[in-house]
């Protein structure tokens, strides 16, 4: 599984009610990979976040500025205008490639693999059937059933 999908399996775990899972093995196995993406998840948000502080933290000013003219052209609703804040955005030329930089540094860590124990989907299909099947959370949950 991938960095960027760490997110998703945490918020579906939290849907799953592991007192109802009667197979102890699957049970201690969902635990813990719960507790590793838990971690990985962390290191991963710190990651981000120093990327972010790394490429953006010199321009405070223009980030504002530029977030203020994204709203406004969100808003106006004449062409002509519209087109004078877009190239207003444009000539922030060094901010905005920071910006590219920061994303594409944030897409970079996203498809870094995480190892994480694969669940058995036999198994977890088994014991989830007793919960209450639930198609998203099986989706949000497929990175496990595939983890490396």
């Amino acid at each position: 599984m991938k960095k960027r999908e760490i997110k998703q399996v945490l918020e579906a775990l939290r849907v799953v009610k592991m007192p109802k899972i009667e197979d102890k093995g699957l049970r201690n196995k969902l635990i813990r990979v719960h507790l590793k993406l838990l971690s990985d998840f962390r290191k991963y948000d710190e990651e981000l976040e120093d990327a972010r502080v790394v490429f953006l933290s010199a321009y405070k000013e223009d980030r504002e500025e530029v977030t203020r003219l994204q709203d406004l052209l969100q808003t106006e609703q004449d062409r002509a205008k519209q087109m004078e804040i877009a190239a207003q955005i444009s000539s922030y030329t060094e901010y905005l490639a920071a910006v590219r930089e920061l994303n594409e540094k944030a897409e970079a860590l996203g498809r870094e693999p995480v190892q994480v124990e694969a669940l058995d989907l036999e198994s977890f299909v088994t014991e989830f059937e007793k919960q209450g099947y639930d198609l998203a959370v099986i989706e949000q949950l497929y990175p496990l059933f595939n983890a490396n």
